[in-house]
């Protein structure tokens, strides 16, 4: 597989032979950003790699001053979790450098873990970023 297309595209579907892998979706034209599913394959790194070098070359163009950023994912492992540190880290670049960043973090009300880490991540960064909860029938990748 192509992980250069998972970023670029939108897909309401992870095949099934990458469902430990997150769905990413990028529109560099908006600057809209959102992360979905699972992520305890350590294939998440190379793909977070891309969307780091998609990212970067985003924000060097500034094209927009806004970032929009959903976040909605199951499960992700400590690998995953240092990933989604060095995405924040590069936000909160942007934000103090004056662009505008908005990240909406998704969580299960039964799922404790996923709320913890966005509590933690949210007290790293001083851009806007709430955590929002939902029920399993709505989540974002349906």
């Amino acid at each position: 597989m192509l992980y250069d297309q998972r970023i670029i595209k939108l897909s309401d579907h992870t095949p099934k032979d990458e469902e430990d892998l997150p769905a990413i979706f990028f529109d560099e034209q908006t600057g809209f950003l959102r992360i979905t599913g699972q992520a305890y394959h350590e294939k998440t790194a190379q793909i977070f790699s891309l969307l780091f070098l998609r990212l970067n070359k985003f924000l060097d163009k500034n094209q927009t001053p806004k970032l929009l950023v959903n976040i909605d994912m199951l499960y992700f492992n400590t690998s995953a979790k240092r990933n989604f540190h060095e995405l924040f880290q590069l936000l909160e670049k942007y934000y103090q450098a004056g662009g505008e960043v908005f990240v909406y973090w998704y969580y299960n009300l039964e799922n404790y873990s996923i709320f913890d880490s966005g509590v933690d991540f949210r007290f790293q960064v001083t851009f806007s970023f709430l955590c929002l909860p939902h029920k399993i029938n709505e989540r974002l990748d349906k």
